[in-house]
């Protein structure tokens, strides 16, 4: 008789376990989450192993680790598990960490290595680098070692994982040890600051070639004070002229790098050399060459790049969102018309890098997939020379995919061919004007204009790069999407592409690099095709937290990070609007044929998934007056400054008798008693009141102020008018109104009288009118009161003065 197993059933999810269980520590996830998941897939204590240290040691620096837990098989560790605190954003740093972690705590390396923050999890199978989408049972484990071959490292491939983790763990002394060889360079070998970024790339090129060099022949890396000295003492040459040989190997590999007048070290001091290369020695920048990017980047080009075309550096939470979501394919052709140092054209190359590696086909088909990728796929332009030498010498750090990398400005053409690309991906210099009138006369966006701005050129060369149906994901600012004066821009827009995404990010975005204060954001379009129908709706959020401090002029990561979660919620249609964490970020989609070119931005495509059954536009209830009175210098007027409205309750404060002569606008405009005022400058201090009935009036008050006035509607009665106030000052609804503003910053926002209207009031809000007609009464006393208590305050003081 034959006997049929049934087939273990697929483990539980990780989300089994976290959904709804409260944890406040990195101690609070293992206890409650992580260690009843793993008891769920078989696995006992007695099978575990805590805080495992190692210690790690590349070239002269040194670092001890703790792996947090470790599942033994035969007393052998096989899964290696980090745990990081609930609030952090699982990153790729995280999972390259712990897989290193995996390959060096036994002879032979762990089978599979997992990062958790006890809600996601991220793991790889760690001799192939597959992605692993949860941790195996312990049946399924047994049963994976039995066909698994021995995977135990070279002393190459240790020394090389060992540098990995040195360089992950020594983030800060990387930086500092960066900005001790630019002192090195500049002030021992008197090489110029203009000149010294050059001759550091060139260094770092010969440690990235040693590097692979090293791995994929499986010799010994030569990239050291050691080697060069046994060296030149058996040639009987200076160290200097041995380095010298490394760099001219490098170029003969990766030739077209550098201009014909540049492909040579400057450097004579050989003692400055050799104290370079002994601080960069332990550092791996293979893999982790985002850190090296960032170092290379602020402390060598932050303060000498701005120049014609204001570069900024894209931070990599940006990056990563983008790439991400916009998932490019292998076959398909990418580009970065304003490169910058190459980040997006990197990550692109790594995401589909990586779907080759895990595709399980044979290996030679891989590898020639791969030769394809990075000869014909990744293409790039840059303006700057030395951002271009970066851009090349970065996507060698990350495997390749250099040869077309050009040097020039791109709205030139001549370089990337137009209808070919099926994906750009790029951040533009914005905030400046180009002027090349030779250059202008070619495109429609500056057709009869004397200048242009450059981030609306680049718009319009990335739609021309494109395939009908390709993709363009494109950082902006956000005014262009919104503000008035851009309409005529996006009528043009729409005209050419239909509209997929966009993503609004917080003001000072770009602070940290280069100290732009614009209010920023992620479009995603698709360039229209004859022959396919559009996206039935357009997918937009409000990120709030984007991973680092945007308040800073250098760059603090911050654990919270609201992209992570905004990108889930863009992989799958809802209705309604989405809350994202704890400080406002929100995702909704909207049908497609609610746009129009009025505005394109994240608020209005909110604005339009909160347009549903159960929502009065405020519109329907109040008109929203913003007329101007026009001002006599010799008269006298009660004047209000919008400051003297408070921001915790809405009321005016202080009301002042003031010249018209000595007030610096020719036009107010003018509340009476009993009318609703709302600021609609920065409307996060919610400074929305009624004038009392005692006040002076008419008040005078600066156009930032609208008044609101009832009119005859079917949801609330003339009588229940002032129950609009605690709502429109609600948290919920002063989110909406933040959605609709526009501006170039959080405190200069504003919201405009259309959007305005358009404020979806949930009708359950308004209460029954015996209710609302008492909270209207009760919010006017209230007022008369407070202002009556001000005033005599203000007597009582005046009196004993």
């Amino acid at each position: 008789m034959c006997l049929v197993h049934a087939r273990e059933p697929h483990p539980p999810p990780l989300s089994d376990f976290s959904t709804g269980v409260a944890v406040h520590s990195e101690e609070d996830a293992k206890q409650k989450i992580i260690m009843p998941y793993l008891r769920s897939l078989g696995y006992s204590e007695k099978e575990m192993r805590f805080e495992n240290p190692i210690t790690v040691q590349a070239g002269s620096r040194k670092v001890t680790l703790y792996s947090d837990i470790e599942i033994l098989v035969d007393g052998r560790p096989e899964i290696i598990i980090d745990a990081k605190k609930p609030s952090h954003t699982i990153n790729d740093t995280d999972v390259l960490q712990v897989t290193s972690y995996a390959k060096l705590v036994d002879v032979q390396s762990a089978y599979c290595a997992f990062v958790t923050n006890g809600h996601d999890l991220k793991g790889v199978n760690v001799s192939t680098g597959a992605a692993m989408p949860g941790i195996p049972s312990k049946n399924q484990l047994i049963s994976s070692l039995s066909r698994r071959p021995k995977n135990i490292l070279t002393g190459i491939q240790l020394r090389e994982v060992r540098s990995t983790l040195v360089t992950i763990m020594s983030q800060d002394v990387l930086y500092r040890v960066i900005k001790e060889c630019k002192d090195i360079i500049e002030k021992q070998a008197l090489i110029r600051s203009d000149q010294s970024f050059k001759e550091m790339t060139k260094i770092l090129l010969v440690k990235m070639n040693e590097e692979r060099r090293a791995l994929k022949e499986a010799r010994e890396n030569r990239f050291s004070r050691q080697w060069l000295q046994v060296s030149a003492e058996a040639s009987g040459a200076q160290q200097l002229e041995v380095f010298r040989k490394l760099f001219e190997e490098a170029t003969n590999k990766y030739s077209g790098i550098y201009d014909d007048d540049d492909v040579s070290i400057q450097i004579k001091d050989e003692d400055a050399l050799l104290k370079v290369v002994d601080r960069l020695e332990p550092f791996s920048f293979l893999g982790t060459g985002d850190d090296i990017k960032g170092a290379v980047y602020e402390i060598f080009l932050k303060t000498t790049l701005r120049g014609e075309f204001d570069q900024y550096f894209t931070p990599r939470e940006l990056v990563d969102y983008i790439v991400e979501a916009s998932d490019p394919q292998y076959g398909e052709r990418f580009v970065d018309p304003a490169a910058g140092s190459g980040g997006f054209l990197i990550k692109a190359f790594t995401h589909v890098n990586q779907v080759l590696q895990t595709s399980g086909r044979p290996a030679h088909d891989i590898l020639v997939d791969e030769r394809e990728l990075v000869e014909k796929h990744i293409w790039g332009q840059e303006a700057d020379y030395d951002l271009h030498v970066l851009t090349k010498i970065n996507m060698i750090m990350h495997g390749d995919g250099w040869n077309n990398i050009y040097q020039g400005d791109s709205l030139l053409g001549g370089h990337l061919p137009y209808g070919t690309f099926d994906l750009v991906l790029e951040n533009p210099p914005f905030t400046t004007s180009y002027g090349n009138k030779a250059v202008l006369k070619n495109y429609e966006t500056a057709f009869g204009r004397d200048s242009q701005e450059l981030d609306i050129l680049f718009v319009e060369l990335s739609i021309r790069l494109l395939k009908p149906g390709g993709r363009m994901f494109i950082i902006l600012p956000e005014g262009l999407l919104n503000l008035p004066a851009y309409r005529d821009f996006r009528d043009w827009l729409l005209g050419k592409v239909w509209l997929s995404q966009t993503i609004s990010l917080p003001a000072g975005a770009f602070q940290p690099f280069g100290r732009s204060a614009s209010k920023t954001c992620i479009l995603a379009v698709i360039k229209k095709d004859a022959t396919s129908a559009p996206p039935k709706y357009v997918f937009g959020a409000v990120a709030n937290n984007i991973g680092y401090d945007t308040g800073k002029t250098t760059y603090k990561a911050l654990e919270r990070n609201d992209l992570v979660d905004i990108l889930k919620e863009s992989q799958e249609f809802f209705s309604g609007v989405h809350q994202i964490g704890r400080d406002g970020s929100v995702a909704a989609w909207c049908p497609q044929s609610d746009i129009n070119t009025e505005r394109i931005d994240a608020g209005r495509i909110l604005s339009g998934a909160q347009n549903e059954d159960g929502c009065t536009p405020l519109g329907e209830m109040f008109d929203v007056k913003s007329d101007f009175t026009p001002l006599n210098t010799d008269s006298l007027y009660s004047y209000l400054e919008v400051p003297w409205i408070s921001d915790i309750h809405g009321c005016i404060q202080r009301i002042d008798s003031v010249k018209g002569s000595d007030l610096t606008a020719s036009r107010l405009r003018a509340l009476d008693s009993g009318d609703i005022y709302l600021t609609r400058i920065n409307p996060r201090k919610k400074r929305i009141g009624i004038v009392p009935t005692d006040a002076p009036h008419p008040v005078m008050v600066s156009g930032e102020v609208y008044t609101l006035k009832w009119k005859d509607n079917n949801h609330l009665p003339y009588e229940s008018r002032y129950a609009i106030i605690p709502i429109l000052r609600s948290d919920a609804i002063t989110q909406q109104i933040c959605n609709l503003s526009t501006g170039s910053s959080s405190s200069r926002a504003r919201i405009s009288v259309d959007s305005l209207k358009e404020l979806q009031i949930p009708t359950h809000l308004l209460g029954n009118r015996h209710i609302a007609e008492e909270q209207s009464k009760n919010i006017q006393i209230a007022t008369d009161a407070y202002w009556n208590a001000i005033n005599s305050v203000n007597h009582v003081m005046e009196s004993i003065l």
